[in-house]
């Protein structure tokens, strides 16, 4: 149950930065 929240806080994190190093080189 400790990992859990863990992991979905870090997926989630990997997941918007991921977003935004993805969407800086196609946006510039």
């Amino acid at each position: 149950a400790d990992a859990q929240p863990r992991f979905d806080t870090i997926s989630k994190v990997c997941a918007a930065l991921g977003v935004k190093l993805v969407a800086q080189p196609i946006h510039a």
